[in-house]
């Protein structure tokens, strides 16, 4: 697993959602206002059972996981460091 490429993925995505939420058109004022005081977006995954067949880890086996807790937890610690990069 390419961690590193993982982490830089996740903070493109935030630095897009960021922006997503920019251009937005709003129905009401106070949801606007609610997004851009809260700035709260959703970064999730897909394509986990691949990735392990691909690496050889059995799914639902121990290792896998292992294997999605530690992708899962990578992909937190990224976005919080790029949405702090954003603050």
């Amino acid at each position: 697993m390419n961690w590193d490429a993982l982490k830089r993925v996740v903070a493109g995505g935030v630095e897009l959602l960021d922006r997503v939420l920019d251009v937005t058109k709003w129905p009401l004022k106070e949801q606007k206002s609610e997004a851009m005081n809260k700035r709260r977006i959703g970064i999730g995954f897909f394509g986990l059972g691949d990735a392990m067949a691909m690496l050889g880890i059995w799914y639902g086996s121990v290792a896998s996981a292992e294997f999605a807790s530690e992708v899962a937890r990578t992909m937190c610690n990224a976005a919080y460091r790029a949405s702090i990069e954003l603050a």
